[in-house]
């Protein structure tokens, strides 16, 4: 037998013994498995000689059953390389399935089969799906604009005490489709008045330059009125009568 396989509980098993203790045991393994001659061991490993030897008379067993049957399959189609491949590969699962089994029952596991073995999904792939479920539940869909009457806009700026025309941006967005400058649809009508304020500073008065105080403006009926009053009184040329 060319290969020999050792089982990594051997490890924790001979931890007391020596390097060289561990060096001696290991090939006289070698040595067994490759001639079937017995190995004589002086030191402390001897004493764990007796269960590596029978393992390795099970695996020398194995590969003998192997070899004969590769042998008998080689008899049967001498001239099929790929019958004879295949077959190698089927014994050589076999034989790991076997120790797979052994092991299992070493251990006092159940044996399983493996076509009723569970799937286990990749956790990346769940992680990513468990993602995508929380962003779709995060995207509200958005409401569709209704474009606002032009009282409404008119009574949103009074309570902005804005200089915005309401009927001047009324017309605008209505002509326009209510689409802004760049062609793409208005999604919120109030944030476009908050631009115009930009544009449409309110206007300050000016102070008089002789009282300081503001100067107020008086419209045309205002002031026909008050001269009315201010000659029916008598005021203005000669004062009062």
């Amino acid at each position: 037998m060319n290969t020999l396989k050792i089982d990594t509980a051997l490890l924790e098993t001979t931890e007391a013994l020596s390097d060289a203790e561990i060096g001696r045991l290991y090939r006289g393994m070698l040595k067994y498995a490759f001639s079937g001659e017995d190995v004589q061991l002086s030191g402390n490993e001897r004493f764990f000689w007796a269960g590596v030897k029978a393992d390795i008379d099970k695996q020398l067993k194995a590969y003998s059953a192997r070899s004969e049957n590769m042998r008998k399959a080689r008899e049967n189609n001498p001239n099929n390389n790929s019958d004879l491949l295949n077959n190698r590969i089927n014994l050589l699962n076999n034989n790991g399935q076997e120790r797979e089994e052994e092991k299992r029952e070493e251990k006092g596991e159940e044996k399983s089969s493996p076509s009723h073995s569970p799937v286990k999904e990749n956790p990346l792939k769940e992680e990513s799906k468990e993602e995508e479920n929380i962003n779709n539940n995060n995207k509200r869909p958005r409401k569709a604009f209704v474009p606002p009457t032009l009282e409404e806009v008119r009574a949103y700026c009074q309570l902005r005490k804005n200089s915005v025309d309401p009927v001047k941006f009324y017309e605008y967005f209505t002509e326009g489709g209510w689409k802004d400058s760049e062609g793409k649809p208005v999604l919120s009508w109030k944030q476009k008045i908050l631009t115009w304020e930009k544009y449409n500073p309110p206007v300050k008065q000016k102070p008089n330059q002789i009282t300081g105080s503001a100067v107020v403006k008086h419209s045309d009926d205002t002031i026909k009125n008050f001269m009315a009053w201010a000659k029916e009184k008598g005021y203005g040329s000669g004062g009062k009568k």
